[in-house]
């Protein structure tokens, strides 16, 4: 509830016109994105078809022209480097590259080992490979940064625990007050 108070309150929102017939779900996120500074939809955990579906949308020219970012929920924004590195074609050992998500704040989560999350960032690595530096999609992790390494009791975990406001934080901070545009990707509960 919190990102959406403060995306709300804080950025302006354009009108979408619900009743126009998207028959093709790209060119419905495609629509919006070249209209709204942030896009947000509701991931469905592990679901295939709506990664495909995200991954199909990103392959256009239409959306390198007009999206910067896509912000998720499975990526722990302490190896926020470590995916600017893989995602820019540098060579990152793939235990590094999975560790982003599979060393989240809900870790252990077994949902968060389903393929899609492998296959999305390799994916985004594909796309960009074709792209110019300047017109590559940034992926940011938007999952509280903890440390498992250093956490030794519930007590040094709860700093982290509220994952909405680190989802909002890294949105707000690393996009759209740079004046970039957002892809949103998080649980419907987010």
């Amino acid at each position: 509830m919190r990102l959406l108070f403060l995306c709300l309150f804080c950025f302006p929102i354009s009108h979408y016109n619900f009743e126009t017939d998207y028959s093709d779900p790209v060119e419905a996120i495609l629509t919006a994105i070249e209209k709204n500074r942030v896009v947000a939809l509701g991931e469905n955990h592990g679901h295939v078809q709506l990664h495909e579906l995200i991954l199909k949308t990103l392959v256009t020219d239409r959306a390198v022209e007009e999206l910067d970012d896509i912000v998720v929920e499975w990526g722990n924004s302490l190896y926020q480097s470590t995916i600017d590195r893989y995602l820019s074609g540098d060579s990152v050992p793939w235990d590094s590259v999975a560790l982003s998500w599979r060393n989240s704040v809900v870790s252990p989560n077994t949902v968060w080992d389903s393929e899609v999350y492998a296959t999305f960032f390799e994916g985004i690595r594909e796309i960009n490979a074709r792209l110019p530096a300047d017109k590559q999609f940034r992926v940011l992790l938007a999952d509280s940064p903890i440390d498992w390494d250093v956490v030794e009791s519930r007590s040094d975990a709860a700093p982290f625990f509220d994952r909405a406001a680190s989802m909002a934080k890294i949105l707000r901070t690393e996009s759209l007050l740079k004046g970039r545009k957002s892809l949103f990707l998080a649980g419907g509960l987010h």
